[in-house]
């Protein structure tokens, strides 16, 4: 009987891949986090039954993207307290060993969240953590979560008799277990590691220790003693590529090119030739293992940067979070005086005042019956709310810009402003041109006002940039008084020759330009600059250093690329 390939020989199915993993987990424990992206579905269902089978018949806890930590602390259980008449506490959520925590909708798991589990993934090295992760568009988890999980899943396209195939080698794992701490890793092979990392441009040390440890399970499962190259490979293959940064790109050299350097070089420097073409043949042999060994569609998604673009809990959605004591998404109490503005949270201020019934009482030598509240006690509700926002464009009309890229600007505004339409932004629109600037459209959401606003804007005559950036900057300062976050978006080909008073003179206006620029910055005011013209220019970079905003030299763009590129960016 044909002996059965595993993902170690190549074969990479979700059998393969799944066995694979389970066996690394139970080598060593310490490796155990899964990322598993699908939707809710009969298959999700099964793959994490099968997974829990093999690796522990223990029943998972879950933790839901509602919870805050404080959910989790070693607290007063404040309904058996008031029935029983005494303090009792909650068991430590985390406190048992060889824990099993499922993360259903990891997605949605916001920062205050995501950073509190990094820091138990991070200390509970026996705890299996599975990220349930049905993220679609601009959701994914948030990198606190997903940084710290070492393996990933993919069970798109996978149907219910894929999973049955899902086997481990029990015999085999144990005595991998026993073979680890004498497994051994040469300086060459750490060198490899660290330029695997670099490749793929991660910069976590942690993903690189897991991809590392991984190495060595694969070692030792494999019964040697010595990590080679191939057992690096794999573990980048299953732990680093699905967070990394890039796919690197190496083209082939020319063969005259080479025939040509060849002959120029002497015989001293051929050593060194032969020493990086080795070196050129080792990464590509790397890229093509990490190619070969994960899904298509998570490679083609790192290479339009599509898992980094934005964490959960910060999506495209309007406006940014603010905390206030009134209404919103609950967040964790905390201790305030309290006043008639805010709202006092019973259940915590009870947690807190309950255990020191006993000696307050005897302290204070009550007769009556009743609880002891002193202001310590007090935690008050706080809430978490998004505010609105305005994106602000300013639209260079000037004869410089009108030659050349208004067309294009047009275009770009018109499709940001049905996108910021769809997601309930304000948009505002200033123009700048002739010999003074003017704010077309205050902030509004009325789609149809901004598009006739637009397509009515003229184009010609002087260029007062920094006009422009002044009436930009106070409409923004109105909006931020508001509790409306305004994003500044300039579409110019940077060049000024008016100055705020109306000079003629372009050192005058590139001064004043720049100026009004460093004011924007000092105002704390997000910006974004898509430089317009055919080629990059100095004066461009200069006035984007100055905003101290993000800066996009787009010589060959046109309406849809420009657009893109702002909502990337906001």
């Amino acid at each position: 009987m044909a002996k059965q390939k595993t993902f170690f020989d190549g074969e990479l199915t979700v059998s393969t891949l799944t066995s694979a993993i389970v066996s690394l987990i139970k080598i060593d424990p310490s490796l155990g986090s899964i990322h598993i992206k699908g939707k809710f579905s009969p298959v999700r269902e099964m793959y994490i039954t099968t997974i829990l089978k093999l690796i522990a018949q223990k029943k998972p806890k879950k933790i839901y993207p509602s919870q805050s930590p404080s959910d989790f602390n070693s607290s007063i259980n404040i309904v058996r307290t008031l029935t029983e008449h005494k303090p009792v506490y909650e068991e430590d959520f985390f406190g048992d060993k060889s824990n099993i925590i499922l993360l259903p909708m990891a997605e949605k798991i916001d920062k205050t969240l995501a950073c509190f589990l990094k820091g138990k993934m991070e200390s509970s090295e026996d705890t299996l953590f599975i990220a349930l992760d049905e993220s679609e568009n601009d959701e994914f988890v948030h990198e606190n979560i997903s940084h710290n999980i070492t393996f990933f899943v993919s069970l798109d396209d996978v149907r219910l008799g894929d999973l049955k195939n899902i086997k481990i080698n029990l015999r085999k794992i144990r005595a991998a277990r026993k073979n680890l701490d004498k497994i051994v890793i040469k300086k060459d092979i750490l060198s490899h590691l660290i330029g695997c990392s670099d490749l793929l441009g991660i910069s976590d040390s942690r993903v690189s220790y897991k991809a590392l440890k991984t190495a060595k399970a694969i070692c030792s499962l494999k019964e040697k003693s010595l990590v080679s190259r191939e057992d690096i490979n794999l573990a980048v293959s299953l732990v680093m590529i699905q967070k990394a940064k890039r796919i690197p790109e190496i083209t082939d050299m020319d063969e005259q090119t080479q025939s040509k350097e060849a002959e120029e070089k002497n015989e001293e420097n051929s050593s060194e030739q032969n020493n990086l073409e080795k070196e050129l043949i080792n990464k590509q042999m790397l890229i093509e293992t990490i190619k070969a060994n994960l899904p298509r569609d998570l490679i083609e998604q790192i290479i339009k940067n599509k898992l980094q673009v934005r964490q959960s809990g910060e999506s495209i959605g309007s406006g940014e979070k603010n905390k206030n004591f009134k209404f919103g998404r609950p967040l964790p109490s905390i201790r305030r005086k309290y006043s008639s503005d805010k709202k006092i949270d019973l259940i915590s201020t009870l947690t807190k005042a309950i255990p020191w019934q006993k000696l307050r009482n005897n302290t204070l030598k009550k007769t009556k019956k009743g609880l002891v509240f002193y202001p310590d006690d007090i935690t008050i509700k706080q809430f978490d709310q998004k505010s609105e926002r305005v994106l602000i464009f300013i639209v260079d009309s000037s004869g410089s810009n009108a030659i050349g890229r208004l067309a294009e600007a047009k275009g770009a505004v018109e499709i940001l402003l049905s996108d910021a339409y769809a997601k309930r932004d304000n948009v505002a629109l200033i123009s700048f041109g002739g010999d003074n600037a003017k704010t077309l459209l205050s902030p509004t959401r009325s789609l149809v006002a901004a598009k006739k606003k637009l397509s009515a804007l003229p184009g010609g005559g002087g260029t007062p940039l920094a006009s422009g950036l002044l009436e930009a900057n106070k409409l923004a300062l109105s909006a931020k008084n508001r509790n409306i976050k305004p994003i500044l978006i300039l579409l110019s080909d940077g060049k000024s020759n008016l100055g705020l008073k109306g000079e003629p003179n372009r050192e005058i206006a590139m001064r004043d330009s720049l100026k009004i620029a460093s004011i924007i910055q000092e105002n704390g005011l997000t910006s974004i600059f898509i430089d317009t013209s055919k080629r990059e220019q100095q004066v461009a970079k200069d006035l984007a250093s100055n905003l101290n905003g993000k800066y996009f030299p787009l010589p060959k763009a046109n309406s849809e690329s420009i657009s893109n590129t702002i909502k990337n960016s906001i």
